[in-house]
C-alpha cells in the first residue's frame, strides 16, 4: 500500500484479515479483526497518501484452575496437575485467573505529503505524520473472596483486578529537501508524543474499608469522625495516573561527492547537526488510588494503601533535557574493490555532558559473487528520562508456607529518592558500548546466495532495573528512609557490564518449478548474552540482598538464559501468476525461565526446544483481488508446562516463551487494489 514515488494517478487499496486461535486443549478464543486501507492522491506535481487501520483483538486465556480456598476455608476446588477441576466445591467460575493476551482495540492513521517547489523539482516540501490510539487490558493476580485484600461486602466471590490502559501516540515531521551547489540538503523539524493512561477496574482500596456509599475510613489516627478522616468512598474503578513523553527534533543534513585524486571513486561526504528537546511527565492518580485510609483489613491488621494491583502515582513529575549533536561521514573506494567508511558523532547533553563516538567500516568486493565486510564502532546511550524519574508501587506475590501465594508491596524508586539512596542508588550515568561486526556474502552459482555475519558487543555501566531487593534488613532500611508501605524495592542503576556475541547465517535459492517459481530460504541465528560484572553497593553488605538475584525478574538467569540462544527458520514459497503456496518451519532453542520470581530456586525451570509449522495458500483472482487462507503454529505446539511448584498450578506456561503460548492460529486474509 505504499504509493509514494509512484505515478500521480489516483490509487487505493484495502485489506482485511480475520483469525482465531484453535488450541486443542483449550476453548477457541482470541479472535482478531484487522482492516486497513490507503489512498494516494495527486496534488499538483506532488502527491499525498493517507492510510488507516483498525484492529480488534479478543483475549486469550491459558490459565489453569485456582486450587486455593475461594470464599470460606475448605471450599477449594479439587484440581489436578494440569489445572483441570476434578471436584467443584464453590460457586466461583474457573479459571478465575487470566494468563494470556488481553483485549485490545487499535486505531492507527498516517499521512504522507510531498510537493515540488520549483519547476526543476530540485527543491521539495515534505511532511508526514500519524496518530494512533490503543485501548487494552491486562489482569493481575486474583484476590479470592477469602483474601484479606478483599472486602466481601464489595466482591463476595473475590475479584480479578484489571489494567485498562489508554495509549496515545502522535507524531509529525516536515521540512524541505533539495539540491544546491552540488549538495543534497534536508532541513526538517519533527515532533513526537506518547501518553500511557493507567485506568484500573475490578479493584478496590482495602484501607478505605467496605464502604461504597458512606465514607468509613478513619485516617491514620484510627478514629472515625474527626479531621483526620480522608472522607473518601471506596470504589471499584480508579484513575491511577498518566505517563507522557514529548520530543522535538530539528536538524540539517548535507551530502555530496568530491573528486579526490588518490581515490578510485568520488569521496561521499555527509554532514549533519540536530537539536533535540525531551520532556517527561507523570500525572498523579486520583487520591483514592494511592491514599492510606487507615481502615484495618477484614482480619483487623493494617491494610495496604492504594488501589489493588497497582497503586496510583503520587508525585507529579515535569522534567526535561536537551542535547545537541553533530556528525560527519566519509565514504569512498580506496581501490576498485575496496571501500572504506569512517564516521564520527559528537553529542552534548544538558544533564550528562559530552560524548564522542565513531565508526570504521570496510568492504572488500573482488567480484559480484563475493563480498567481505567488517565494522567497529563505539556507542553511547544516556539514561532515558523515565529511568531517571519513574516511581510506582505494585502488588506482587511470594510463595508462602504450603505453597500458597502471599501478597506484598514492591516499590520502584527514582535514584534520587531517599529509599533508593539508602539502598545504594547513585545518579545514573550514560552507558557505553563497543561493537564489532563482520560478514560475507557469496553467490557460488546463479540464484543461490549465502551470507554469514557475526557480531560482538560489550556494554559497560548498563542501565537496568534491579531485581526486587527484600528481606527484614531491607524493610528496616526502607522504614528508616521514611517508606513503611512496601516490603521490597527496585531502582535503575548502572549496576552491571554485559557481552553479547552472535552469528547470523542465511541461504536463499530461487529456481523455476513448473509454471511458477520456487523460493527456498533458510536462516540461523545464535546469540549469547553474558553478564561479565555486577556491582553490589556497600549499603547492602551484611543484609544478604543483592541487586541482581538469579531467581527474580530482572535477575541474572533472565538476562543470560531467558531467551533461546539459537533460532532457525526454513521457508519455501511456490508461486505463479495466480496461486501461491507457503510453508515455514521455525525452530526455537531451549531456554530457562524464572516464571514468577516468587519462590527462589524452585521457580527456575528449563524448557525444551520446539518446532512450529506455518502454512498459507493464496490465490489472485484478478490483478486487484487476492485471497489467502493460512495457519500459524499449524500443529498446535506449546512450550513445556510450568511446574506446579512455581506456578501454583494456575500459570501453565512461561511468559518468556519466545513463540507465546496461545496455540494454533487460523486466519483468512484478503486484499483489493485499484487496477
Amino acid at each position: 500500500m505504499a504509493f509514494r514515488g509512484e505515478s500521480l494517478d489516483f490509487r487505493w487499496a484495502v485489506g482485511a484479515t480475520t483469525g482465531r486461535y484453535f488450541p486443542g486443549d483449550f476453548d477457541a478464543d482470541g479472535t482478531i479483526w484487522d482492516v486497513s486501507g490507503g489512498v494516494g492522491l495527486p496534488l499538483g506535481k506532488g502527491s499525498v497518501s493517507l492510510f488507516a487501520e483498525w484492529r480488534d483483538r479478543s483475549a486469550t486465556n491459558r490459565a489453569g484452575a485456582d486450587p486455593e480456598d475461594q470464599i470460606v476455608e475448605g471450599d477449594a476446588d479439587v484440581v489436578d496437575d494440569l489445572g483441570n477441576v476434578i471436584e467443584k466445591r464453590n460457586p466461583v467460575p474457573q479459571p478465575n485467573h487470566h494468563w494470556g493476551d488481553g483485549n485490545q482495540q487499535d486505531i492507527l492513521t498516517f499521512a504522507d505529503l510531498e510537493v515540488p517547489l520549483t519547476t526543476d523539482e530540485r527543491a521539495r516540501l515534505y511532511a508526514f505524520g500519524g496518530y494512533s490510539f490503543r485501548e487494552g487490558d491486562g489482569q493481575g493476580f486474583r484476590r479470592q473472596g477469602i483474601s484479606d485484600r478483599n472486602w466481601p461486602e464489595i466482591y463476595p466471590q473475590g475479584f480479578l483486578p484489571t489494567f485498562d490502559a489508554d495509549v496515545t501516540d502522535a507524531s509529525a515531521a516536515g521540512g524541505l529537501r533539495g539540491l544546491a551547489g552540488g549538495w543534497n540538503w534536508d532541513a526538517g523539524l519533527s515532533w513526537g508524543h506518547n501518553a500511557f493512561k493507567y485506568n484500573l477496574t475490578n479493584s478496590l482500596n482495602v484501607s478505605l474499608g467496605p464502604c461504597l456509599d458512606v465514607p468509613c475510613a478513619p485516617g491514620l489516627d484510627g478514629i472515625l469522625g474527626n479531621a483526620d478522616d480522608p472522607g473518601i468512598l471506596n470504589q471499584t474503578e480508579f484513575f491511577a495516573g498518566e505517563l507522557s513523553l514529548n520530543e522535538v527534533i530539528t536538524g540539517l543534513d548535507l551530502a555530496r561527492g568530491f573528486d579526490v585524486g588518490f581515490l578510485d571513486s568520488p569521496l561521499n561526504v555527509a554532514l549533519g547537526a540536530a537539536y533535540r528537546w525531551e520532556n517527561y511527565q507523570i500525572e498523579p492518580g486520583e487520591p483514592a488510588s494511592f491514599i492510606q485510609g487507615g481502615h484495618p483489613n477484614r482480619d483487623g491488621n493494617p491494610a495496604p494503601p492504594g488501589s489493588q494491583v497497582f497503586s496510583g502515582f503520587q508525585v507529579p513529575v515535569d522534567d526535561g533535557r536537551s542535547n545537541f549533536g553533530v556528525f560527519a561521514d566519509l565514504e569512498g573506494n580506496l581501490t576498485p574493490v575496496f571501500l572504506a567508511n569512517v564516521a564520527a558523532r559528537f553529542e552534548s547533553y544538558s544533564d550528562f555532558g559530552e560524548k564522542l563516538t565513531g565508526k570504521l567500516a570496510l568492504r572488500f568486493q573482488p567480484s559480484e559473487q563475493f563480498v567481505l565486510r567488517g565494522a567497529v564502532s563505539s556507542g553511547f546511550r544516556a539514561p532515558a528520562l523515565s529511568q531517571v524519574f519513574y516511581e510506582s508501587t505494585v502488588t506482587n506475590f511470594m510463595q508462602g508456607e504450603g505453597g500458597q501465594p502471599v501478597p506484598f508491596e514492591a516499590g520502584i524508586f527514582p535514584v534520587g529518592h531517599p529509599a533508593a539512596i539508602a539502598l545504594g542508588a547513585e545518579p545514573l550515568d550514560a552507558e557505553t558500548s563497543l561493537n564489532f561486526s563482520g560478514g560475507l556474502a557469496v553467490t557460488p552459482v546463479e540464484r543461490l546466495t549465502f551470507t554469514a555475519d557475526f557480531f560482538f558487543i560489550t556494554i559497560d555501566d548498563r542501565i537496568i532495573l534491579t531485581s526486587e531487593v527484600s528481606g527484614p534488613e531491607i524493610e528496616q532500611i526502607l522504614e528508616d528512609a521514611g517508606v513503611s508501605s512496601v516490603q521490597a524495592a527496585r531502582f535503575f542503576t548502572n549496576g552491571l557490564d554485559t557481552e553479547t556475541r552472535g552469528i547470523d547465517l542465511t541461504a536463499r535459492y530461487v529456481v523455476p518449478a513448473g509454471p511458477g517459481t520456487l523460493d527456498l530460504s533458510a536462516v540461523y541465528n545464535w546469540t549469547e548474552n553474558e553478564v561479565t560484572q555486577t556491582r553490589t553497593p556497600p549499603e547492602l553488605e551484611g543484609t544478604g540482598a543483592v541487586l541482581f538475584s538469579p531467581y527474580l525478574e530482572g535477575g541474572l538467569i533472565e538476562l543470560e538464559r531467558g531467551r533461546p540462544k539459537w533460532r532457525s527458520t526454513f521457508e519455501g514459497l511456490w508461486s505463479d501468476e495466480r496461486l501461491s503456496l507457503l510453508g515455514r518451519i521455525s525452530l526455537w532453542g531451549p531456554f530457562t525461565s524464572v516464571l514468577l520470581g516468587i519462590c527462589g530456586e524452585d521457580c527456575v525451570q528449563d524448557y525444551d526446544a520446539k518446532a512450529l509449522l506455518d502454512a498459507e495458500v493464496g490465490y489472485r483472482f484478478s490483478d486487484g483481488f487476492e485471497l489467502a487462507l493460512g495457519a500459524r503454529n499449524l500443529l498446535d505446539e506449546f512450550p513445556d508446562r510450568a511446574s506446579v511448584d512455581n506456578s501454583f498450578g494456575i500459570f501453565n506456561f512461561p511468559s518468556a516463551s519466545p513463540f507465546g503460548f496461545n496455540g494454533r492460529y487460523l486466519y483468512l486474509r484478503t486484499e483489493i487494489q485499484a487496477p
